[in-house]
């Protein structure tokens, strides 16, 4: 790995720890918005922040969670029983749980701790979504961490896969297992498939089923980010979040690391109008117009298709 791109390893490794100290510390508490959050959610946002606010102290931080009296003292008891894990937090958990950073016009980050909080509750698919972006919408770093997504040299998920891009590189894959093992993404495809999400709320299934008709693809469902690195490592071809009605707007921590990582890779993102997904510096897109993304195979076949369904 290059020298900037070292300090990512420990990060994720340090995340690996706290989800492996959680592993039988599952339960959930229920958000304003009825949508769930865990303790993992709440802790390893605050390892992430800390982090960055010690190596990027003038950036600005958008990030899913935020501090409540309902977790704030499970999230509190979790930190001080397991200090190893927090060696340089000085500050309260609270307090760096709602940290934005120092700059409203510098590099932002876009943070998901935990993306696809039910499957990590099932003990499937999620993704903690890290991103960096400039402050024209330019991105300048992504990574997603996998835990449950094996490698694909190794037999079973381990410690997962690790998508990761900087700008000026190569989009890469590898395992915290085997570090050394590093894979140049794309890789080849493997698989004819759309992928597209498990819970029914997330995405238009009839309409996601019926296009992938259209493009002799068959459908995967599957929480999170994670959808990208199987676009990423050419598990699927294509990746559609349809919406199920014209006024949710997508978050943008749910897809600033994956797109970034797959236009890195040489794919294509944008809006199912074929529009461009643009990230803003606010917690959600712009419009309600959900997302498609390609490799591999034609983004305007996909847009058609789309089209012809809706």
């Amino acid at each position: 790995m290059t020298e900037f791109s070292t300090p990512v390893l420990p990060l994720c490794n340090g995340i690996y720890g706290i989800l492996t100290a959680l592993d039988e510390k599952r339960s959930s508490y229920v958000k304003p918005d009825q949508s769930p959050v865990t303790l993992a959610d709440l802790s390893v946002q605050v390892f992430i922040i800390d982090w960055i606010t010690r190596h990027f102290p003038g950036d600005y931080i958008i990030a899913e969670e935020r501090s409540s009296g309902a977790t704030s003292a499970d999230l509190r008891r979790f930190i001080e029983d397991h200090p190893s894990l927090y060696p340089d937090l000085t500050r309260s958990p609270d307090v760096v749980l709602d940290d934005q950073g120092r700059s409203a016009t510098g590099p932002v980050w876009y943070i998901d701790p935990i993306d696809g909080t039910k499957g990590y509750l099932r003990r499937e698919q999620f993704a903690v979504a890290i991103s960096r972006y400039d402050s024209t919408g330019e991105p300048l770093l992504a990574c997603l961490y996998c835990p449950n997504l094996p490698f694909p040299t190794l037999d079973s998920a381990q410690k997962g896969s690790l998508f990761y891009w900087e700008t000026g590189k190569k989009p890469v894959q590898l395992s915290l297992q085997t570090p050394d093992d590093v894979q140049i993404l794309p890789l080849s495809p493997s698989v004819s498939a759309l992928a597209t999400s498990v819970e029914k709320s997330h995405g238009n299934a009839p309409v996601a089923q019926q296009v992938a008709n259209d493009l002799g693809l068959q459908v995967i469902e599957m929480d999170s980010q994670a959808k990208y690195g199987l676009l990423l490592r050419g598990e699927a071809s294509a990746y559609l979040r349809y919406p199920t009605d014209s006024v949710y707007l997508e978050k943008t921590w749910d897809h600033a690391a994956g797109a970034a990582l797959l236009r890195a890779a040489g794919g294509t993102v944008t809006e199912v109008t074929g529009d461009p997904v643009v990230i803003r510096r606010t917690a959600t897109l712009e419009k309600p117009n959900g997302v498609a993304a390609t490799l591999g195979i034609d983004h305007q076949s996909l847009i058609q298709s789309i089209r012809n369904h809706t």
